[in-house]
Formats: C-alpha cells, structure tokens, sequence
C-alpha cells in the first residue's frame, strides 16, 4: 500500500436545527374560567394554560411565562385577589401582579388547587382532602380544616365577600361557611340540589346547581332566596341589562332580575346552529364572553343581538388525531365535537360535516383513495367516501355492546384486498362491502383488547391487552389473512402491556407501558429491547411507521422520538427550549406533522428531504482532478470516521481512522499513480459517504 500524506485542519460544525412552524388552523380548545383583569380578558383553559385577549382584538395571546410543565396549564380557577391575578393549576398556585409581568409560583406540584378566593391579603385554597389558607398574599400556608370532614373529599367550591367576613365552601355534597378567616367551618343549608357555583358578584354569593336552579345568599337569616330555575347545570353567571345570564349544556341562558322565581330563557340571538357545552362566562363592556368546552369561545352582546365566534390563538386542546391521505390531512382534538379538513398543511383548515367525535377516542384509521375509515370508541366505524368531506355510519353487521356502542378498535386491509377490524372482544370482521362487515375469526378469549393490527404482507399480526388478566399482552399472528391465529413468544406475556406496535418494513417494533420498546426481525419469533436513547423508562401509545422509520411520543416526558431504519437508538426530535411537546404525530408529503399536548399543530417542513441528507456525509472535494486536494466535509458525523482509498479494481490503496472533531482532510497523492481512485468515509452510526478522486 503506497503511502499517503493526512493533513487533519480542524473547523467548527455548522448545526442544522431543524425550525418547528406552528399551524395557524385549526382551533381547539376548553375554556374553563373567565375573569377580567388589567383591561384584559383572561381565559383559563384545560390543557393549554392561560390566554388574554381585548375586546377589539380579534385574536387571543397565550400568556404562560412562569408556568413551565403540562400540569401547570391544566387550569381549575381564575381570581383576582387584591389586584392580582391568581390560577390555580394541577402544577400548583401562580400569580401575577400585571397584565405583562410573569406568574410567580405559590404552591408547588405536590399542591395541586381547584377553586381559590380571598380579600385583603387572606387566600383560600381548596385541594382533594384540605383546605388551605393563607394570610400573607401566598407567602406561607396553613391548613384549615376545622370543622370539615376527614377523608378524602373534595373542595369544589370556594367563594368570599369581604363585605360580611363570610367565606362559602362546597365539600362534596355539603355546604360550609366560615366567618373567621378559614380558621373554623360550621356546615350550613344546602338548597337541596348539589352546588355546581358559588361565586360573589357585587357583594352578594350566588349558587349554581346542577338541576339548574340559581339562590342568593341572604347572611342575616342564613338561607337561599331562589332567583330562576329550569336550565341544566350552572357553572358561572354574570349579570347585565338587569338580567342573570347562566352557562348550561345548551348554550347560555337568563332570567330578569324581577323575574320572580321565573324559568330561564335560551338567549337565541342569531343562535349558532351548533353550541357547546358553556363553562364560563365574563362580561367586558357591552360584550359576554362565552367559554365553551369544545370549540373555544364565543362572544354575545349584552342585548342578546349576535353570538360571534372569538377563537383565533386558542390551542389548548391535546391533538389526539392525526392522519392523511397524501392529499388532505384530518385531526381531531380531546373532548372536541369535529374533526378538522386541510389541503395546505393547516395553513387553513375546515369542519368535517357529521364528523362528530365529541368525548370519543379515534383509535384507529385506514385511507385509500377517496375512502377513509375512523374507528371511534362509542361511535364504532365512521367511512367518508370524499376524502373526509364528511362521515356517516358503517355498522352494518357489528354487533353493538351493553351500551350501544361499537366494540372495534384497529384496521387494516388483508393481502386478499378485503379490511379486517378487530374488537376489545377478541374477535376480527372482514368488509363485506364499504359500510357493511361479517365475522372471520376470533383470538383465546373474549377479553383479549385488539390494539393495533398490521399487515407485513407475508402476515397479519394483532398486538393485544388482556383485559381480565393485566398481565397478560399478547401478539398473535395470522398466515391466513385474519381467519386463524397463534399466539407469538416473547416477552408480552409477562406484564408488559402493548400500547404501541407498528411495521417499519423489515422489523415489528411495539412499545409498552413502562418498559420501552421492543423488536422483531424474524417476524415475532423473538424479541430485544431497543431502548438506546430514551431518557428514562418510557409508556408509548403511539408508535408509527412512515418512509421506513418509526416515530414514537411517549406519554411521560412528551418528547417525539424518531427511531431510523435498521437503527438501534432513538433520535429526540423535539429536544430542544421552547419545541411543542408531543401526543401524536404524521408524515405526509415532505413535512413532519406533531399534535402537541397543549398548543396545536406544529410541522417541520422539508423534514423528510433534511433526513435523506442527513443520512449520508456530505462533502466537497477540491480541486479535482489534483494530486493533492482538499476533502471538506460539509454536515455533522460521530466519531470515528473511517477514511478508505480504492483504486478502479476495488483494491485499498490507503485506510486511516480519524478521532478529531470535525475536519478537513488535506489528501496529498504524489506517490500514487495516476488514475480514478474513490474516497469513502463511514462514521460509528454507519453514516457514509464518498468522492471519485482523479489523480494526476
């Protein structure tokens, strides 16, 4: 071998982040709480944290400085509290004394708070099981529970007026009053139907019941006046144009101050043809804004003229959706009435007509041309013939449950052409048509929970839970497209639930509740764990295959994980500050798609061309023809780099090792003969690349 001078010249990398866009569609959204404050709207949402809007902008803004885990946007309360604003969270207690400043932690995560109030610088708290008090402004806490149950009950609701000293708590079922600051509880009449509000407006404490019904505290005698029932469950109220406006099921609804124990009225205006579920209410000069458990929020004028839609910014629903068809891309949010519609990567987006899913789980999907099936938990299989313009049932030949509902949970489609859905009862359909289904088999038990099945096109495989027995998961196989199965050995049978399973082209990989991952190569004969990477034991209950790699979100640390093909470690793909965190994910076209837990849709274009180039070592080779030349390579490789030199008959000429960061490589080729010679390099994860070398 001829001898070759390797000038090793030391540079810094170039780092390619890939840049995360957010959608701008669709909207999702549950408002819990309304308060104004500092000239702001301020809304407090289940999954998404806090957002701020004025009445003459037409957008809202998050505003979660300060509330830095998932736990810490779950809202339960809004408050101001002294001329701040307070929320209480599933992460703790926050406050903040401006519109602009950031919230200042003060309950930690091991307090979780439901509803607050307070005067002066008194704090009431209420948590599952206690009830704290603060009279510092939240500097230091005690319990107070004097005069409440033992055990493990619930605080509900808490309200105060500073006018009479009183503080009104819900425990349960129960009422209590507290004259003394929150040192001491004395139990107090129940109108008789449970409490769902209690909330001070102008110094005086109203409640909400679930029937409907809405009381005025009267201090002085210790008892309920009844103002108007007939709704359904009140959970806020506001007051304008001497009129008591109540959130319900139905919409808003209101009664007139003088309307003398009167039934409450649905406020029509130009009624929306679809209204949610109204949790929260809060008047800003002449406009009720409307907080909805689906869809966000709208607003009504306080003369009952026009309900307007106010949803721009409001992402706090977790994406619990996310398919496509090449052209057209679906989502659907939790506890959301619609799926969503977009042809431009969620630049816009638009409601899928009867694609109804409100308190469904979308378990699984399967798309091919202008059909596209949903399997919903209640409503089982939903088929769109137009590309999920819109939806209607395909039941035909299901066997509903107890409670009406469906029982299947995954799709797929057999190599003889027809689909195969299988059941929570153990049991596989094949289509008999688009929208009609006959049975073909069944698995051990009819407990076994079908998760997921897939086609390797030498087999069907279905990855299982059992559900009377939690140790017991299983993953079955089927050589005859779905009619018999055999149970596959492996680690499955011994407590590790399948949540995840999906086929990357040459391996089954599934993952587990608390163990990780695992992979088969020969077609689940046997199994090895693959957890490289990973930063800590993980639960996936997403796991999917596109181009050949697998993506997995893991249900504990919300990172997006990326597991290339044929590789045995895990790439974060949402690692670093400020990227969303992840519950779904989708790739479609050129674009990476992830659903995020608590800000909508975000996508990382050119993801899958950035991957292809990133999988290889790029380089520049200069100048050539040359007897010496400079190698420069040009994206990022682990170390150790392998250098080999072959001539035209393949024979090595020249291999080094390189251990340095990265580098230029100064070839020089004097004592070579002249010729084509090629320049390879592989790094310790396999990447290579390669130059042709003419020597003169």
């Amino acid at each position: 071998m001829k001898k070759l001078a390797l000038l090793l010249l030391l540079f810094y990398p170039i780092l390619l982040r890939a840049q995360w866009q957010e959608c701008a569609t669709p909207f999702h959204g549950t408002v819990l709480e309304l308060e104004t404050f500092d000239n702001y709207v301020w809304a407090g949402t289940k999954d998404g944290g806090v957002y701020r809007t004025t009445n003459s902008s037409a957008s809202w803004q998050a505003m979660n400085n300060g509330l830095p885990s998932s736990f810490d946007k779950q809202v339960q309360d809004l408050n101001v509290i002294n001329g701040e604003l307070y929320v209480s969270t599933k992460g703790g207690l926050y406050k903040r004394s401006s519109a602009n400043a950031n919230w200042v932690q003060l309950l930690n995560f091991f307090n979780s708070v439901g509803k607050i109030t307070g005067y002066g610088n008194l704090i009431i708290a209420g948590q599952f099981g206690n009830v704290k008090r603060s009279i510092d402004n939240g500097a230091t806490w005690q319990n107070s529970n004097t005069g409440l149950p033992t055990g493990g009950y619930y605080a509900d609701e808490v309200t105060s007026n500073p006018l009479t000293g009183e503080i009104l708590l819900r425990v349960d079922y129960d009422l209590y009053r507290s004259t003394n600051l929150g040192l001491s509880w004395s139990l107090i009449p129940s109108p008789g139907s449970v409490a769902t509000m209690l909330k001070r407006v102008n110094d005086t404490i109203y409640l909400g019941t679930e029937a409907g019904s809405l009381y005025s505290w009267d201090p002085n005698n210790a008892a309920w006046n009844l103002l108007g029932y007939g709704g359904s469950r009140i959970i806020d109220m506001v007051m304008a144009n001497n009129q008591y406006f109540v959130t319900s099921s139905g919409g808003v609804f209101y009664v007139p101050f003088s309307g003398g124990n009167a039934n409450f009225q649905l406020a029509f205006a130009n009624y929306p043809s679809f209204f949610p579920n109204v949790l929260a209410l809060e008047k800003s000069n002449d406009l009720i804004y409307v907080g909805c458990q689906t869809e966000a929020m709208y607003t009504l004028d306080t003369l009952q003229i026009a309900y307007a839609i106010k949803n721009i910014g409001i992402k706090s629903s977790p994406i619990q959706f996310l398919s496509g068809n090449g052209n057209f891309l679906l989502t659907h949010g939790y506890l959301q009435h619609f799926t969503w519609r977009s042809n431009d990567e969620f630049n816009t987006s638009q409601i899928s007509p009867n694609g109804y899913f409100q308190y469904d789980d979308i378990t699984d999907d399967y798309s091919e041309n202008q059909r596209w099936y949903f399997l919903a938990n209640g409503l089982g299989v939903q088929y769109s013939s137009n590309q999920g313009q819109s939806f209607r049932n395909a039941n035909t030949g299901l066997p509903p449950s107890t409670f009406l509902t469906y029982n299947v949970t995954s799709i797929a489609k057999s190599s003889l052409g027809y689909l195969i859905l299988g059941s929570r009862d153990g049991l596989f359909y094949k289509s008999n048509s688009d929208t009609s289904w006959a049975l073909l088999g069944s698995l051990n038990s009819q407990y076994e929970n079908i998760v997921k099945i897939i086609n390797t096109g030498s087999y069907l495989f279905a990855a299982t839970i059992d559900q009377q027995s939690n140790a017991s998961a299983h993953i079955y196989r089927s050589a005859d497209n779905g009619q018999t199965w055999q149970l596959l050995p492996g680690p499955f049978q011994n407590g590790l639930d399948v949540y995840g399973f999906t086929y990357d082209g040459t391996r089954l990989i599934a993952g587990t509740n608390g163990y990780g991952t695992f992979s088969s190569s020969d077609f689940g004969q046997t199994w090895t764990t693959i957890n490289s990477g990973f930063t800590s034991v993980q639960v996936f209950k997403k796991l999917k295959s596109f181009n050949s790699d697998v993506y997995a979100t893991s249900a504990l640390d919300q990172y997006l994980y990326r597991l290339p093909h044929n590789d045995s470690t895990w790439q974060i793909i949402n690692g670093n500050p400020g990227d969303p965190i992840a519950a779904e994910v989708f790739v479609q076209n050129n674009t990476l798609f992830l659903g995020s837990l608590n800000s909508g849709i975000w996508k990382l274009l050119n993801y899958i061309t950035s991957i292809k180039e990133n999988s290889e070592i790029t380089s520049v080779l200069f100048p050539n023809p040359s007897s010496t030349c400079k190698l420069e390579l040009t994206n990022d490789y682990t170390l150790p780099l392998v250098v080999t030199i072959f001539d035209l008959q393949g024979k090595v000429v020249y291999s080094d090792i390189v251990n340095d960061n990265r580098k230029e490589l100064q070839l020089d080729a004097t004592l070579f003969n002249k010729g084509i010679y090629t320049v390879n390099f592989k790094d310790k994860n396999n990447k290579s690349g390669s130059r042709k070398w003419s020597v003169q």
